[in-house]
């Protein structure tokens, strides 16, 4: 007697329900693939959750507020400190200079754009 693999049985215990329950049933096969379905994924037991958002109001500019977008870095340098989650001009002057350099792929010339942008941002 041949082994078969476990996804060939299933493929043909599957089969076997289906022809078998469209034999009896007498219904077409787009009702019987949706029963199948309903039965082997359980749907009908699934609770469904409507989930509700919060409409939260837009932050407003302010003191502490200023937008790195605002200092018009290169691409390059605006996606890696968004990448690493360095929103405003605020939160980029608190940082290092090695806090910069242990930014994922920001080299040398990112961090030198990034300085001149702070100078000219407080001046």
């Amino acid at each position: 007697m041949s082994k078969k693999s476990f996804s060939a049985r299933i493929e043909s215990n599957i089969y076997d329900q289906i022809k078998a329950h469209c034999q009896e049933q007498q219904i077409s096969q787009a009702q019987l693939l949706e029963q199948w379905a309903i039965d082997f994924f359980n749907l009908s037991e699934r609770k469904t959750e409507k989930r509700q958002y919060e409409q939260f109001e837009p932050v407003q500019a302010g003191p502490g507020c200023t937008p790195i977008e605002e200092l018009n870095f290169a691409v390059r340098t605006y996606i890696r400190l968004k990448r690493a989650e360095i929103h405003t001009v605020e939160e980029l002057g608190t940082l290092s200079e090695q806090d910069l350099f242990d930014i994922k792929d920001l080299g040398a010339k990112s961090i030198e754009e990034i300085f001149e942008g702070l100078n000219r941002s407080i001046i």
